[in-house]
C-alpha cells in the first residue's frame, strides 16, 4: 500500500503485482496483449487511482525464482501477489540419445540463425521506442514464426519426441513432491515477509509434442496445488489455468507449444478477474 502523493489523508493506492515467467510478461504477443494487460485494461476504469498494477519475473526455475520475487514484492509493496506458479519444472525434456546428437547439433545451428534473422526483422517491424534488441527480445513477437517450422509442430513428425521419451526416458526437473514443497515454503514465506493477499494461478499448458507427459503429469499437480493453495478465508486464492486453457492448446498456444496466444491470454484474463475483485474489494474493506 502506496500513500499517494498528495499525503492527503485516506489517500491511498494499493497495488497488484503480477509475477510470473515468460508467459506473464506476454513473450510471443507482446507486452500490451498479456494477461495483466487486459485485467488492467478491465478493472482500472472503475478502480481509477485507487489501484495500480505491476510486472515483473523470472525464468521459470525454482533456482532464481526467490532473489527476482522478493525484489519485486520489495519493491512494489503488493497488496495483492498474484503469482503464475512456474511450468518448467513441470515440463520435461527427452533424453535424446548419442546418436541423435550430430543431427541435433546441424538442427540447432539452423534454428539460431532462423532466431537471429527473426529478431532483426522484429527490430525493423517495431516502433522505435521498442526496437532495440532487449525490447524485441523482451517481447518476442518472432516466437510463433520461428516454432512454426519446427519439426515437433508438423503433423508427420510432432510424435517423434514421445516415442523417443518412451525409449530414452525425459530428463525430470522436480518432483512432484520437490515442487510443491518449493511453492509451500515460498508462501509461508509471502506471508510473514509481504502481508499481501495471494492469487495463485495454476500451470499453463504445454504441447505433449513437445514435453511428452507434461498433459497426465501437470493435471496430477493442480490437483494438488488447489489442495494446498486454495484457501480464501486465509487470504490463499489458487485458479486453475490447466484445464480451461488445455482444452483448446491450438487456440490458446503458439506454435511452440509452451506460450500463450493472445487468446490464451484473454482467456487466462477471464479466469483472473472473478478471482481478483474479492481479494481487492476484502483490501478496501481492511483499509
Amino acid at each position: 500500500m502506496r500513500v499517494a502523493a498528495n499525503g492527503a489523508e485516506g489517500d491511498v493506492t494499493r497495488t497488484i503485482l503480477f509475477f510470473g515467467d515468460s508467459n506473464t510478461r506476454g513473450y510471443g504477443v507482446g507486452r500490451e496483449h498479456r494477461y495483466a494487460a487486459h485485467v488492467e485494461a478491465a478493472l482500472a476504469p472503475a478502480m481509477g487511482a485507487d489501484w495500480r498494477f505491476a510486472v515483473s519475473g523470472a525464468d521459470s526455475d525454482f533456482r532464481v525464482i526467490p532473489e527476482r520475487l522478493y525484489r519485486a514484492v520489495a519493491k512494489h509493496r503488493p497488496d495483492i501477489l498474484v503469482w503464475q506458479c512456474p511450468t518448467g519444472p513441470a515440463a520435461h525434456f527427452v533424453q535424446y540419445p548419442p546418436w541423435l546428437r550430430p543431427l541435433r547439433a546441424a538442427y540447432n545451428t539452423l534454428f539460431r540463425w532462423r532466431r537471429e534473422l527473426g529478431i532483426r526483422v522484429e527490430q525493423v517491424r517495431a516502433e522505435p521506442a521498442l526496437s532495440s534488441r532487449r525490447d524485441v527480445l523482451y517481447d518476442g513477437l518472432y516466437v510463433d514464426a520461428l516454432y512454426r517450422w519446427r519439426p515437433a509442430a508438423w503433423p508427420g513428425t510432432r510424435h517423434v519426441n514421445g516415442w523417443l521419451a518412451a525409449r530414452y526416458g525425459v530428463v525430470v526437473k522436480a518432483t512432484r513432491e520437490r515442487y510443491l514443497e518449493l511453492i509451500e515454503r515460498h508462501r509461508e514465506r509471502l506471508r510473514v515477509e509481504s502481508g499481501a493477499r495471494l492469487l495463485f494461478l495454476g500451470l499453463v499448458p504445454h504441447s505433449d509434442y513437445m514435453y511428452p507427459g507434461y498433459g497426465a503429469r501437470v493435471t496430477a499437480w493442480s490437483r494438488d496445488l488447489a489442495a494446498l493453495l486454495h484457501h480464501p478465508e486465509d487470504g490463499s486464492v489458487y485458479v486453475d489455468l490447466y484445464t480451461p486453457l488445455a482444452a483448446h492448446p491450438r487456440r490458446h498456444l503458439l506454435h511452440d507449444g509452451a506460450h500463450l496466444a493472445a487468446d490464451g491470454h484473454r482467456r487466462v484474463a477471464e479466469l483472473v478477474i472473478p478471482a481478483l475483485l474479492p481479494l481487492m474489494r476484502a483490501c478496501e474493506r481492511a483499509a
